[in-house]
């Protein structure tokens, strides 16, 4: 579901629809939180955050730094799954 919500807040970027990017950022924020993914949580937060007082244009970066996030916390995940 990550990959999914990360591609929602590039597309809503590009359509500049602020809605969508915030839901997109709330869930991001709820589910990596969920995970213990504590440092994606807090990325999710501000963007869900800066998209309202700042607009999407200025966030590319910090989507970019939350897709290298999760890239992280993917692989750590993985590692840790049990081997069948």
């Amino acid at each position: 579901n990550t990959p999914k919500l990360l591609t929602s807040l590039g597309q809503s970027m590009a359509d500049n629809n602020i809605e969508l990017f915030n839901r997109a950022a709330h869930t991001l924020k709820s589910s990596s939180a969920s995970l213990g993914a504590m440092r994606l949580s807090s990325q999710s937060k501000e963007l869900e955050q800066q998209s309202l007082e700042v607009g999407l244009t200025t966030l590319k970066n910090k989507v970019e730094s939350a897709i290298l996030e999760f890239d992280t916390v993917k692989s750590v995940l993985l590692s840790k799954r049990p081997v069948a």
